[in-house]
This record gives structure tokens, C-alpha cells and sequence, in this order.
């Protein structure tokens, strides 16, 4: 866990992402094509990863995938700051 100071110092460093959490056919998380959009998001300079609400699906998703999206997003950007919707 990052100390909320030096969080706020490496958030002001630069871009935040949103990304966008996919879903599958049947409305449920889809992890593979989550992780496959962090990893193209890899190379690109950003501070840090607002993840299961910062687009507003966070009412479309189970208690349990909010926490699979952040795993997800830990798993594929593990030294980048991870922001999630509570």
C-alpha cells in the first residue's frame, strides 16, 4: 500500500486512466479483455489507474467482480498506482 502522501505526489505526476471494464455476453467482468487493455495501456506514461467505478460501471459490477477488477488491474500493472471505486 502506497502512503496517501506520496500517493497524491505520484498522481499529480501525471496522467490518470480510466479505463473502460469490459463485459462479456452474458453482463459479467471479462478479466482476459481487461488485462489485454491495461497491458496495451503498459508503455504509456501514467500515474496512476482509476479502475471499477471511475467510468461508472461500478453499479453494473458485483461486489466480487469489483474486486476481481482490481486484482485484474494489480496483476497486469503491479507497479502503478491502483485507484478503485469502493
Amino acid at each position: 500500500m502506497i502512503d496517501p502522501s506520496a500517493l497524491r505526489d505520484i498522481i499529480r505526476s501525471g496522467l490518470l486512466s480510466f479505463p473502460v471494464t469490459p463485459f462479456d455476453a452474458d453482463d459479467a467482468f471479462n478479466p482476459k479483455a481487461f488485462a489485454a487493455h491495461l497491458e496495451w495501456l503498459a508503455p504509456h506514461p501514467i500515474a496512476g489507474l482509476i479502475v471499477a467505478g471511475g467510468t461508472g460501471e461500478m453499479f453494473s459490477l458485483t461486489p466480487s467482480e469489483i474486486v476481481e477488477v482490481v486484482r485484474t488491474a494489480r496483476a497486469a500493472q503491479p507497479n502503478d498506482p491502483i485507484i478503485a471505486g469502493c
